[in-house]
């Protein structure tokens, strides 16, 4: 979306606004990462003060750490992650679940580096190896530039890099004998982040592409040190090690949304097969209730006619309305829905081919 005037998106860094004139909501994404908070699936712990619970941690759909990148400093640490391309990442995930042995060049076979929103493109694609196997390492991005005859575009500019700084880095290159095939320069900023130049007749391209990327903002360097807080200690990964550890803490979490899953069908089926066999034996049910000198006489009345516990708060609590015929035909589909259910999960909690593939 467009940069907010005054907010931290702004790339001309005005003054921030005011609260007031600032909002923002989750995207689609952003809320599928709240969407199971109440599955009981993540940790929970008191926030600061005691007074609320709060999730240890998010269960992400996808590795978002390597999606939006990163940006700090820290007591003795710092952290520089450059924001990837989500289907690349999915991508390489995919293939590490498949693959469990596969290296950071099978990685890299999906991943073709970072992908900045502004479209700058990363120039030093022949240390991407290293980097990525080393999980630190720096990467230059490079602004794109167009000529059309007497006239030079600068667009796509690295992350972090302003046409206005650009703009102004020129100025003072002129200053010291640089860029003079430069005769003017435009700065459409209110419509994207780009610069115009108005250029000599004579002029050598390559040189001046080169002054540019010496001199300005139009290539800058951006650090990779990719750090991310593991079971509440900081950590130095690779790309392989992250991906690997994301998988483990994924696949866990899984496992528990499955469980939980399972044992929720469990429930429905015990209390379904309950009330099937209730209704074929309704009338000597009623007769045992009708004898029972309270509800807790008549729950264990029903237990010892082998009914469980939860069959048996089942009974005692249903309507008299569905002790029908059409109830009995409904519960039986009912029972196979949740039996073909049951069994569903059950292979994917117990065959780790099929969990997998899941996955």
């Amino acid at each position: 979306g467009r940069a907010i005037r005054g907010g931290r998106t702004d790339p001309e860094e005005m003054p921030p606004a005011h609260m007031r004139y600032t909002e923002a909501k989750l995207s689609p994404l952003g809320y599928a990462l709240t969407s199971k908070l109440d599955k009981n699936i993540v940790p929970m712990s008191p926030n600061y003060d005691g007074t609320e619970i709060e999730p240890e941690f998010l269960f992400a759909p996808v590795p978002l750490l390597l999606n939006t990148g990163a940006l700090g400093i820290g007591v003795g640490m710092a952290v520089s992650i450059p924001p990837h391309n989500l289907d690349e990442i999915i991508n390489a995930t995919i293939e590490l679940i498949k693959e469990p042995e596969s290296t950071t060049a099978d990685l890299l076979k999906h991943i073709k580096g970072p992908d900045f929103p502004s479209g700058c493109s990363v120039v030093n694609q022949e240390d991407f190896l290293g980097i990525y196997t080393k999980g630190k390492g720096s990467f230059v991005l490079r602004s794109t530039f167009e000529f059309s005859g007497n006239t030079l575009v600068i667009k796509n500019l690295p992350m972090y890099s302003i046409a206005a700084k650009i703009e102004e880095q020129i100025y003072k290159g002129k200053e010291t004998g640089a860029f003079k095939e430069i005769i003017k320069i435009i700065n459409t900023t209110a419509q994207s982040q780009q610069l115009t130049l108005q250029l000599k007749s004579k002029y050598d391209a390559d040189q001046l592409v080169r002054d540019l990327c010496k001199l300005t903002d139009a290539e800058r360097s951006m650090n990779f040190d990719l750090r991310a807080v593991d079971n509440g200690v900081p950590k130095t990964f690779t790309l392989l090690s992250y991906l690997r550890r994301w998988v483990e803490i994924h696949s866990e979490l899984t496992r528990k949304e499955l469980q939980l899953e399972l044992n929720d069908v469990n429930y429905k089926l015990e209390i379904a097969e309950g009330l099937k066999k209730a209704l074929v034996n309704i009338d000597l049910i009623i007769e045992t209730i009708k004898q029972s000198e309270n509800r807790s006489a008549a729950k264990l009345a029903l237990q010892k006619m082998e009914f469980t516990e939860n069959q048996a708060n089942a009974i005692l609590d249903i309507k008299l309305s569905r002790l029908t015929r059409l109830e009995g035909i409904e519960l039986d589909k009912q029972i196979e829905d949740l039996l073909a259910n049951h069994n569903f999960l059950n292979k994917l909690l117990n065959n780790q081919n099929e969990f997998r593939m899941y996955m």
